[in-house]
């Protein structure tokens, strides 16, 4: 007779029941967990109040995107690295527990790296859990600080390529394979009219 109401979205259900955070908001958007996080509004409230301090929701099962309140309504703002989708909060400090011993060795990391480290530390926490029968207990706002003080400062995500890079990469078929073309065409000689050039 009346219907039923649609499920509230990641959104909403995140601004409700998600870990309360304060982060101040810069130039590069907000940062939570060692993660930039940015989205239009973002951008708009920071050219209108600059630096200042914003609510924040965030999802421990969900390191993609986090909830930003901007007067009375709440935003969704994205990553700004790929690949967060799903990686819970547990697995990100496992990846960032494990980069940081690796990174303390003198060993290279990559995105590619990140990225697997994320697979592998998701994998052995949902094993864990499994074995265990129950999910771990919720992640408090402490837990995020205690986090980001002492497991998120022995390393940073590598930086990305910049668009202004590509064109300094070398070629990959430089010296591959032959130029040809109107300017590398065998002469001719001034005698043949078979073949012309137009420029």
């Amino acid at each position: 007779m009346y219907g039923l109401q649609p499920a509230p979205d990641r959104n909403k259900v995140r601004s409700i029941f998600g870990i309360p955070l304060s982060r101040k908001l810069g130039n590069g958007g907000i940062r939570v967990m060692g993660l930039w996080y940015w989205c239009e509004p973002l951008k708009d409230h920071f050219l209108d109040h600059g630096f200042v301090d914003m609510e924040v929701k965030l999802d421990p099962e969900d390191m993609a995107e986090i909830s930003v309140r901007i007067g009375n309504a709440w935003h969704v703002a994205s990553c700004t690295r790929e690949g967060f989708e799903d990686v819970t909060m547990e697995a990100w400090i496992r990846t960032s527990r494990d980069l940081a011993s690796k990174h303390a060795a003198g060993a290279v990391i990559t995105e590619g790296v990140v990225h697997a480290a994320i697979r592998a530390a998701n994998l052995l926490t949902k094993q864990a859990m499994a074995r265990a029968g129950i999910s771990a207990l919720p992640p408090t706002a402490e837990d995020v600080l205690i986090a980001e003080r002492e497991v998120m400062l022995g390393w940073t995500m590598p930086d990305k390529a910049a668009p202004g890079d590509v064109g300094k990469r070398p070629d990959p078929l430089d010296g591959g394979i032959p130029v040809t073309g109107p300017d590398h065409l065998p002469s001719l000689g001034t005698g043949s009219s078979k073949f012309t050039v137009e420029r």
